[in-house]
């Protein structure tokens, strides 16, 4: 028993530590997301509303959306090949 007591404050001060380590990673995340969030927001303010200001109404002549997601018949493709 006299051991438990001598070592308790060297398990509180280590929760302690644990503690105030988990808050700063908070403080960290919270911090990234709002610069993550300011970026994005000057670059939605900077950059054009709508796509076709910049690339018009066919952005890669000659293609359409349809053929980029039809898939012939048969095999599928191998990883690799």
């Amino acid at each position: 028993m006299p051991w438990f007591i001598l070592l308790l404050p060297v398990f509180v001060g280590g929760f302690a530590l644990a503690v105030h380590l988990a808050s700063l990673s908070q403080h960290q995340v919270e911090l990234q997301d709002a610069a993550e969030a300011a970026a994005l927001a000057g670059v939605n303010a900077l950059s054009p509303v709508d796509d076709t200001q910049l690339f018009g109404m066919d952005p890669i002549p000659g293609t359409d959306q349809g053929s980029h997601f039809q898939r012939p018949a048969g095999r599928l493709p191998r990883c690799g090949a």
